[in-house]
């Protein structure tokens, strides 16, 4: 091994923007694999205040509610917050 080695990580905590963006897309890919397993499906999301962006490229058989999932994923993680939360968020795919 290489004596100039570093790692290096981020780690963020529960409820942190990019925590919520992984765990939406984690979220869509698994409800696409669940329905159709030979589905091909890249999922990616941004959060800002009151609004979530999701940009999916798949190719499935499967149905699919973006905004219900997002909206599923957004009440587990707690936010309640009248700025942000899973009732009144705009959500743009």
């Amino acid at each position: 091994m290489k004596a100039d080695f570093m790692f290096t990580s981020e780690s963020v905590t529960e409820g942190h923007p990019d925590k919520l963006c992984d765990q939406i897309s984690d979220a869509i890919v698994d409800h696409i694999l669940q329905k159709d397993s030979s589905s091909r499906v890249i999922a990616e999301c941004a959060v800002s205040t009151a609004i979530v962006f999701i940009a999916a490229r798949f190719s499935t058989n499967a149905s699919i509610d973006f905004a219900n999932i997002a909206r599923q994923v957004i009440n587990q993680v707690g936010y309640a917050d009248h700025s942000f939360n899973a009732k009144t968020c705009s959500i743009l795919t």
